[in-house]
């Protein structure tokens, strides 16, 4: 007989927290968009849309490591902490 399995969020299940960050970024990311898209700004451009990627990948990084994940981009978030603090 096969067995349903429930996940629920939380630290015992990674899945469950990687598709709460997916989740959260695919919003985060459709909210972006959204915006520029209605003040004009055309992602068309390779120059923006090169710029909005790196910015999706930051973004994404960012949600992992509030969630608990690991995240291939803890150096480049921390130099970006460094550069924000340094405009403080």
């Amino acid at each position: 007989m096969p067995s349903n399995i429930v996940m629920f969020p939380g630290v015992n299940n990674p899945e469950a927290i990687e598709h709460k960050s997916s989740t959260v970024t695919s919003e985060a990311i459709s909210s972006i968009v959204h915006i520029l898209h209605n003040n004009g700004i055309k992602l068309e451009n390779n120059n923006v849309e090169l710029r909005i990627a790196g910015l999706i990948k930051l973004l994404k990084a960012i949600v992992d490591e509030q969630l608990g994940l690991d995240s291939s981009l803890k150096a480049e978030i921390k130099k970006l902490e460094l550069l924000v603090e340094q405009d403080i």
